[in-house]
């Protein structure tokens, strides 16, 4: 499954920089939000503290904050700010022909 890229949405579906949306892909609930510089993001759309949605998190550099604990996590490569040891899958995400893809393995 690793080398498989899931079709996810539409690129024109992708929200401004700072702004998320949750969309299943394959069984999985992930969240999409596009950082300053431009670079597409998808990641698990749940808070590995608590189980919180993502979506809804606040999206500042390339970190995301949890709203419910403040916990923060980097979308370059998941790993918690706050709290090491606690990961947020970041998944490998393409653009190609107007529509995102994404791998999940």
């Amino acid at each position: 499954m690793s080398d498989i890229w899931h079709y996810l949405c539409e690129i024109s579906l992708v929200p401004s920089e700072g702004a998320c949306f949750s969309v299943l892909c394959a069984g999985e609930l992930l969240a999409v939000t596009r950082l300053a510089d431009g670079t597409l993001k998808v990641f698990e759309d749940s808070c590995p503290h608590m189980g919180a949605p993502m979506n809804n998190g606040i999206v500042e550099g390339s970190e995301i904050t949890c709203l419910w604990h403040c916990w923060r996590f980097s979308l370059l490569d998941g790993s918690c700010s706050n709290f090491p040891g606690f990961i947020l899958r970041v998944f490998s995400v393409k653009e190609e022909f107007g529509k995102v893809f994404v791998r999940l393995g």
